[in-house]
């Protein structure tokens, strides 16, 4: 299938002297030399600061219903396995039903919203988990269309808190933050994600933790490895792969709420949100 990859960058904040820096020349000529065999590269070069929540939702507009796209925010680095994993996931879901938003490529190991450890039964390889991701994640045009709807009937100073539970993304920047939105947005209208377990902690992307806009300090090396940086699948990983993914089925999978609690709703039920 072919995958047209386009990278957005922005200005710093303020940052307007940096429109003419040498680094971001260098930058500019290091991202223009990207090439794909898989199909076009675009460079997106912002003139003035856009930021991260508008970025990311102005980024893709689908065109098609058969569109997916792959979202992958910040220092991502991504499993040789990544874009094959990917295309299994299309194949098999495709087309996912009204209430599962997109899949996870992340596996997260800790509740961004709760700080707990995610703890899954060894018996379950995939779930649906009501949590939005960012740190790589596989989005479809119809649900992501339905999520840009809702957001264009939002005023500017609309701050989207889940008031119903002291959740962390309540203190979240509503200005910088698309994945707030997001969280609202299947919390309130009961979506949900795909998210792996694969073994031994491993993932098809993790994360770097660079310091930014949303981690100004880097964290300790030692939460980097309990937390935020799963090891990446290797090529030597895919057998294994193959024979989970013969049982991915969005019917067969449990269902966990947003604060990673199971839940006995049936796929019946979630048919009849849809």
């Amino acid at each position: 299938m072919p995958v047209k990859i386009t990278i957005f960058l922005d200005v710093p904040p303020g940052g307007t002297r940096a429109l003419g820096s040498e680094e971001r020349k260098r930058l500019l000529q290091v991202l223009r030399r990207i090439r794909s065999k898989h199909g076009p590269v675009t460079v997106e070069k912002r003139e003035k600061h856009i930021g991260l929540k508008k970025n990311v939702l102005s980024s893709w507009v689908p065109q098609s219903a058969k569109e997916y796209a792959v979202f992958l925010e910040d220092d991502i680095e991504v499993s040789p396995l990544f874009l094959y994993l990917s295309s299994m996931y299309i194949t098999k879901m495709h087309p996912l039903p009204p209430y599962v938003m997109g899949v996870s490529l992340f596996n997260d190991r800790v509740n961004q919203l709760t700080g707990k450890v995610v703890r899954v039964p060894d018996s379950v390889s995939f779930r649906l988990y009501q949590q939005a991701q960012s740190w790589g994640a596989i989005m479809s045009a119809k649900q992501w269309l339905g999520f840009l709807d809702f957001t264009a009937t939002l005023g500017n100073e609309f701050d989207p808190n889940i008031t119903e539970i002291a959740y962390g993304s309540n203190n979240w920047d509503k200005h910088s933050s698309w994945k707030k939105f997001l969280l609202y947005y299947m919390f309130y209208s009961e979506k949900y994600m795909v998210y792996p377990t694969f073994p031994g902690n491993t993932s098809i992307t993790t994360h770097h933790v660079e310091a930014s806009e949303h981690f100004p300090v880097r964290p300790s090396a030692e939460r980097l490895q309990r937390e935020l940086r799963p090891r990446l699948l290797q090529v030597s990983d895919l057998p294994a792969m193959m024979s989970m993914f013969k049982t991915l089925h969005w019917r067969d999978m449990p269902v966990f709420d947003m604060s990673h609690n199971m839940t006995y709703m049936e796929w019946r039920h979630l048919v009849r949100l849809g």
